[in-house]
């Protein structure tokens, strides 16, 4: 969060080329971003090895406005692939590029992202997959893929963040 523009795209293309390289062949990176690193995302993650294949969006239907100006109502979702995606029909899902959904009430963490979008999202994923949050946060992203049946791993700078993660994933009340 504190780097410069070129730093932030060094330090991107860093952790995503480590991410290429434990990724199995067809296998999925989804990187969530807002406008202003959109750009270099989108850069850092083909510089990487990956096979860009689109941006899907979070439409945040709450959000504070802006005079004069646009709401910051959206984040976007870089989705890329290691080689071309398997294209399989027999068992295939269809899904929106656009999720409305309301931003956690009572977050965690600053950039907590609600758990039915992180479902969206890990449904595209074959069934039993392992997904891998490398910046998890409150541990969203585990516990819906884990609500899926994916196996998870997750890893962050805070202990008390990985504390939260672990407790949230054995609170079954918490992780609907």
């Amino acid at each position: 969060d504190n780097r410069d523009q070129r730093s932030f795209t060094l330090w991107s293309n860093w952790w995503m080329r480590e991410a290429f390289n434990s990724i199995r062949d067809k296998g999925h990176i989804l990187v969530f971003t807002d406008w202003r690193q959109l750009p270099t995302i989108t850069d850092a993650i083909q510089v990487a090895g990956f096979l860009w294949q689109g941006i899907q969006v979070w439409h945040k239907t709450t959000s504070r406005p802006r005079p004069n100006a646009f709401k910051a109502d959206s984040e976007f979702i870089v989705w890329a692939t290691k080689g071309p995606i398997d294209r399989e029909f027999e068992n295939a899902v269809y899904l929106p590029g656009v999720m409305k959904a309301q931003p956690p009430m009572n977050r965690t963490h600053t950039t907590q992202k609600p758990v039915e979008v992180l479902e969206w999202l890990a449904s595209i994923m074959p069934s039993g997959s392992t997904i891998c949050d490398p910046f998890m946060g409150s541990g969203s992203t585990l516990v819906a893929a884990r609500n899926l049946g994916h196996h998870v791993i997750g890893a962050d700078l805070s202990e008390t963040f990985c504390d939260h993660a672990v407790g949230w994933l054995t609170d079954t009340d918490l992780a609907a």
